[in-house]
């Protein structure tokens, strides 16, 4: 994944709730759906799940998404848009 960079507006979503978080670390981010949504954040995460082919990440959970049911359920469409 070492030849992936880091997208600048998802660097910028990464920076300011870093800020946020240093800044009020009682504060609770319990609505951030809109910020992981976000087409710019998913399209990264899709390109890095895909570059160290599903293995587990730091959750130690594995990709289960398969080209096939990534296109039955819109994802290549989604994506194209």
């Amino acid at each position: 994944m070492s030849n992936l960079t880091t997208p600048a507006s998802v660097q910028k979503l990464q920076t300011a709730l870093h800020d946020k978080a240093k800044e009020a670390p009682n504060f609770r981010f319990y609505a951030l759906y809109d910020k992981v949504y976000r087409k710019d954040v998913l399209a990264f995460a899709y390109e890095c799940c895909k570059a160290n082919g599903g293995a587990a990440g730091v959750d130690a959970e594995r990709s289960r998404t398969s080209r096939h049911t990534a296109r039955s359920d819109g994802w290549t469409n989604w994506r194209k848009s």
